[in-house]
């Protein structure tokens, strides 16, 4: 892929952000982009997923990327609420081949050493736990936490937080110092190309 091609992904999918392009408008730009430019998939891969002049391809790209967007910008707004310290993994949507997230947030927690992390089944964990780097397929803090996934998190308050003995008020000047600096180290997400599986 080039440069070029790489950037007007990027031009796209921002403008999808920004709301200056819907989805369908983008993938309409891109496939009269890489029609003028001559591109061409792998042989067999014609029509696939892995095919970014399809339907199918560009729109797995220009969703991904837009929910990455959304993800991080969704953290940035939570990093910066300690009145709402925790968040809940939760379906919003459902999918043709559901994973199991339950199990794989047990095995997150355990991985984890279930730091932040809550215990007796609930999937919730502090906004500050590495739970949520290590249930992330793309090393994210924030969803979307792998490709085609209908989990997204909402806002848990410090009341819920403090029953499942997650924080207490004591901790809450180092909690917000924690959160601040998460904040200040996230970088926006990466453009995802390629990865299709």
């Amino acid at each position: 892929m080039s440069i070029e091609e790489l950037q007007k992904w990027q031009e796209v999918i921002y403008a999808v952000t920004r709301g200056r392009l819907s989805s369908v408008q983008a993938r309409e730009e891109m496939r009269r982009y890489l029609e003028r430019t001559g591109y061409t998939p792998d042989p067999g891969l014609e029509g696939t997923i892995r095919d970014r002049s399809s339907v199918e391809g560009m729109k797995h790209i220009i969703d991904t990327n837009v929910a990455m967007a959304r993800g991080w910008a969704q953290r940035q707004e939570m990093l910066g609420d300690v009145l709402s310290p925790g968040q809940e993994l939760y379906r919003q949507r459902n999918s043709r081949v559901p994973r199991n997230w339950t199990q794989r947030w047990q095995d997150a927690a355990e991985a984890v050493g279930w730091e932040g992390v809550a215990r007796g089944g609930q999937m919730i964990a502090l906004v500050t736990s590495p739970i949520w780097v290590e249930l992330s397929a793309f090393d994210n803090p924030y969803p979307p936490f792998d490709y085609n996934s209908g989990m997204r998190v909402r806002p848990v308050d410090f009341e819920v937080c403090e029953e499942l003995g997650l924080v207490s008020l004591d901790d809450i000047d180092a909690l917000e110092e924690e959160m601040q600096a998460q904040k200040r180290i996230l970088s926006p997400p990466v453009l995802m190309l390629g990865e299709y599986d």
